[in-house]
């Protein structure tokens, strides 16, 4: 099924290492999609479906594709170039429900700690639209998902597209994108999508597969062809920032192999600005004094004793 030379059972690091720079090297072919750095190919599968998540009425003949994947020797991304976007339209194609106690258990971990109401609320790739139901009860739920025609629950709003640069200009308070990021070709613009619906004080909830769970597991079958990016610790903090999002909170999910991370928009404020804030900061204290003064006779060691200019400030008016 996949060559046995290519097992690698240590932690991402060190795997990462070994394709790098060990005689398994293939061939360098492509660039990491979050930080540009060079990626190098290694065989993984001889043959997978090309879509793990397609049912068919009767027998057929599905079809099959080499897996291989691409590693980034700097932040640790794995990537899979063999996936056809073609497959989320398909007829066969099927969403996935938590039919079993474990993913039931996990649907109610997320809806705690999301903790959502009265709030206008938009979920990506809804599927069967369990969490869109729930948080409909005390929040105004929009979905797109290119996959389901409609939900019987009329107080969600659904959209039957994909979640592009076409989608209407509305503000959300949080965006929910559950194992969405993982198909995407660009997760750096989607991101940015994203950020640029919320509404100021608005947050953006992913849930991707665990990488390092994955390695760390010795869970091989989780490549598979449905999946393009495998977010790494240091990938999903890279793609994050370089979307202009930052990391609040971050949960585990199903024994580690999945993590759900709460994304908040950087405060982009120019370096101007915060040298003005400063000075005023500055001014401000000054007037405290009441009067002009002269510092002298401190030296470097008294000086950083001291820590700041507030914390003169304050000893200087105790000492009047």
């Amino acid at each position: 099924f996949f060559s046995s030379r290519r097992r690698h059972t240590r932690c991402l690091s060190d795997w990462s290492s070994d394709v790098c720079s060990s005689d398994l090297r293939g061939s360098y072919m492509n660039e990491c999609p979050i930080c540009n750095s060079t990626m190098e190919d290694i065989h993984v599968f001889d043959s997978v479906p090309l879509s793990s998540a397609q049912l068919f009425n009767e027998f057929t003949t599905i079809e099959q594709t080499p897996m291989d994947l691409s590693i980034c020797c700097n932040c640790n991304h794995v990537s899979n170039f063999n996936y056809q976007p073609s497959i989320y339209t398909n007829d066969n194609y099927v969403t996935k429900i938590a039919s079993s106690t474990s993913m039931s258990a996990n649907l109610q971990k997320i809806i705690n700690f999301l903790n959502t109401t009265n709030k206008n609320v938009l979920e990506i790739g809804s599927g069967s639209g369990e969490i869109a139901n729930y948080f409909s009860n005390n929040n105004n739920v929009t979905t797109v998902d290119p996959c389901v025609s409609e939900y019987e629950n009329k107080n969600i709003t659904h959209h039957k597209t994909f979640f592009d640069d076409n989608y209407p200009n509305i503000k959300y308070d949080l965006i929910i994108a559950r194992h969405i990021l993982e198909h995407t070709n660009n997760p750096i613009q989607f991101l940015k999508l994203c950020k640029s619906k919320l509404n100021e004080d608005g947050m953006i909830y992913i849930e991707i597969p665990n990488l390092e769970s994955t390695i760390s597991e010795n869970r091989i079958i989780d490549f598979f062809n449905d999946h393009i990016q495998h977010f790494s610790n240091n990938s999903i903090d890279l793609c994050s920032r370089l979307a202009g999002l930052r990391i609040d909170k971050q949960i585990e999910l199903l024994n580690n192999a999945h993590i759900g991370l709460l994304l908040k928009p950087v405060q982009d404020i120019s370096l101007k600005i915060k040298i003005g804030n400063s000075k005023t900061k500055y001014e401000e204290l000054l007037l405290l004094l009441n009067k002009p003064f002269v510092i002298y006779g401190r030296s470097e060691e008294h000086t950083s004793e001291l820590q700041s200019l507030r914390h003169l400030v304050c000893r200087l008016l105790l000492e009047k």
